[in-house]
């Protein structure tokens, strides 16, 4: 997963889509929804 978001932010996508991408990486059981990535990446940039 890792590996594979180190890659598109060398193919310079943007950071959404690389975090879109580490995540379709993760077993669908573990995986965070859509809006909970959205509402953490929203407190990243408000702190």
């Amino acid at each position: 997963m890792i590996r594979d978001i180190f890659v598109a932010i060398l193919h310079d996508h943007s950071p959404t889509i690389c975090v879109e991408i580490g995540r379709g990486n993760i077993p669908t059981v573990l995986q965070p929804s859509f809006y909970e990535m959205e509402e953490a990446r929203q407190d990243l940039t408000a702190a």
